[in-house]
């Protein structure tokens, strides 16, 4: 039904006038892609809201701290003497490839700075640095740590030619969402130190280091970016169903490609549309469940609206879906989805698998992966336990093209698009409208999948404990149950009580002693909001934490603090989610991390 009545060619076109917008970087592309989706709402019959925070560099949404505003209408690379003739000198160009100029890029002086190229590894073999612009390996991505480097070093910048599918797309340029001067945060705030960095093509890239090898290199550096303070936008949409209670679905504005993530935001948009107008034809009932979109940028954003809707959210939120990089060509697959993990039981967990089964009937010879292992990451962490909104995270390519500029308007794979937004929209309808009665529905599916995850988990063990059996069992067993929050049916129960393993416990978990200190821990949450940007540490007491907490078990390990449970029993059960191998050296880790959060206050060791 969504596949036949379902308007791609508007989610094409509306997707290519955001993404349009959204190329050029600036806050002020920014505040305008906030007001066209806005504006498009509006237009559309939406109850929108457009929020405005701080981009100031200093305010903090549940330990992540907004941006400083950055401004720019020239950034120009031009090498100006080299040993290897460069047949266009002008190497990079904001005004030809805005990605081209790193954001929050400083200005040079009228006319720019001449400067020495030095390579990376001759930076760190001690070269002098000093006004120099330092030239990245083409596997250093330029992150903190580099850059924090190359400015103790004295550097004035850097050129970066990093890029994912440099191989298949050696022209194209990678985008960098996340070069600053500090450990953990993703955006320069008020105390990162000025830098201009360039991101030039791996066949660029290869040149600069084949000159640097025959002798020195002269670059010719301009820039009139700007950092200052001022505001960031963030738009949500509520559509009232018979209860207050909120489904959401998010997507990120302000990262200039059309997969990454113009397209989430309209097909998002288009699912609700498209709900409406088949409950007003009579086609499908009421909803049952209010619906909220939300866009804002990635994490940082999402913070803040959680935070501004109350903080924590479990009681007015059911859970949401969040969709990152839609279809593209270069991908075989449609999609990826994350899971919701067990230290954030969802029922949207069951429903999605419903909603693949019927996917996959339909189209049975398209490839879909669901992933075995659990994490939040960026696109998930509001479901951590002290904000409370569980989420499904859909993705659609894998990381060969990730941040790259091969990813224009012409990119969109558009029946894969029309394919996969059956998807959402199923799943968003069926979330919506959950009640008693079509709750068994769900069930049958949600007992295959469970099964199915509780042997594939242990699938590759030769041998297993009694606890890492009945971790997996109840785990799975937590997300069927999450449907009592819908309705307390009997049925639920019955469903739950069908998940069990065929795997016998063979061996003990080895308890070294690691574990052994780790059993001896009891810890809660002391504020809302996984530590992230650690603004509570002081700026030379920051250091990165395991998984940067969103991308492992650690994230597990804080959402499941209860101030109940020992930190040993929620580090294995967070290892054997994400699927690491529990070592001493991991242990230890986690238990070090915990300790250094209860130091600065975000933790409470009891």
């Amino acid at each position: 039904m969504f596949y036949e009545t379902a308007d791609t060619d508007w989610i094409v076109r509306e997707s290519k006038k955001l993404n349009t917008i959204e190329e050029g970087q600036t806050f002020k592309e920014y505040e305008e892609s906030a007001r066209y989706v806005y504006d498009l709402l509006k237009s559309e019959g939406f109850d929108a809201e457009l929020l405005t925070f701080p981009a100031d560099g200093k305010t903090v949404y549940q330990d992540k701290r907004t941006p400083l505003a950055w401004s720019a209408t020239r950034g120009k690379l031009t090498v100006i003497s080299s040993p290897i003739e460069f047949e266009n000198p002008v190497i990079a160009d904001f005004e030809k490839m805005p990605i081209s100029l790193v954001k929050h890029s400083v200005s040079t002086p009228e006319g720019g700075i001449k400067a020495r190229l030095v390579s990376e590894d001759a930076m760190k073999t001690g070269a002098d640095c000093k006004d120099a612009m330092i030239l990245l390996n083409p596997t250093t991505r330029a992150r903190s740590p580099i850059i924090t480097e190359l400015l103790d070093r004295g550097a004035i910048g850097y050129v970066s030619s990093h890029l994912p599918g440099a191989k298949d797309t050696p022209d194209c340029i990678e985008w960098q969402n996340a070069a600053t001067d500090d450990t953990m945060h993703w955006h320069v705030q008020c105390e990162d130190r000025d830098f201009i960095g360039f991101s030039v093509s791996p066949r660029i890239g290869r040149k600069l280091h084949d000159a640097l090898k025959c002798g020195s290199v002269e670059v010719l550096v301009e820039s009139d970016g700007k950092r200052y303070e001022d505001e960031i936008h963030a738009v949500s949409a509520l559509i009232p169903g018979k209860r207050k209670e909120e489904i959401w679905m998010i997507a990120h504005l302000y990262e200039p490609f059309i997969a990454d993530n113009s397209a989430s935001v309209i097909m998002e948009i288009a699912a609700v549309k498209h709900i409406q107008k088949l409950i007003a034809e009579g086609v499908l009932p009421e909803l049952e469940y209010s619906i909220r979109l939300v866009f804002a940028m990635e994490l940082y954003g999402y913070a803040a609206i959680a935070e501004y809707l109350g903080g924590n959210l479990s009681d007015k939120v059911i859970g949401g879906m969040n969709i990152d990089v839609p279809p593209i060509e270069k991908t075989d697959k449609d999609f990826t989805i994350h899971l919701s993990p067990f230290s954030s039981p969802f029922l949207g967990n069951c429903i999605l698998h419903y909603a693949l089964d019927n996917y996959i009937k339909t189209f049975p010879k398209t490839e879909t992966i669901v992933s075995r292992t659990y994490f939040y990451c960026d696109d998930a962490f509001l479901g951590d336990s002290t904000v409370g909104v569980p989420i499904v995270w859909a993705e659609h390519q894998a990381d060969d093209y990730h941040h790259n500029s091969i990813q224009s308007n012409d990119f969109l794979d558009e029946e894969k698009t029309h394919r996969v937004y059956t998807l959402y929209a199923l799943w968003l309808y069926r979330m919506a409208t959950c009640r008693a009665e079509y709750i068994p529905e769900y069930l049958e599916s949600a007992i295959k999948f469970a099964n199915e995850r509780v042997e594939t988990a242990l699938s590759n063990e030769g041998s297993v404990s009694t606890e890492k059996i009945s971790h997996f069992i109840e785990a799975e067993r937590s997300h069927i149950l999450d449907f009592k929050r819908i309705a307390d049916i009997p049925e639920i129960d019955v469903a739950a009580s069908k998940v069990s393993s065929v795997k016998e416990p063979t061996v003990p978990v080895e308890d070294f002693p690691a574990l052994q200190k780790a059993a001896k821990i009891i810890a809660r949450r002391a504020v809302t909001g996984f530590p992230h940007d650690l603004i509570r540490v002081p700026k030379s007491e920051r250091k990165f934490l395991p998984d940067t907490v969103l991308y492992g078990p650690f994230g597990l390990i804080l959402s499941a603090m209860d101030g109940k449970t020992d930190l040993r029993t929620l580090i294995l059960r967070s290892m054997w989610e994400c699927g690491k191998p529990v070592t001493e050296e991991a242990v230890d880790g986690y238990i070090d991390a915990i300790k250094y959060l209860s130091k600065y206050g975000y933790i409470e060791i009891i």
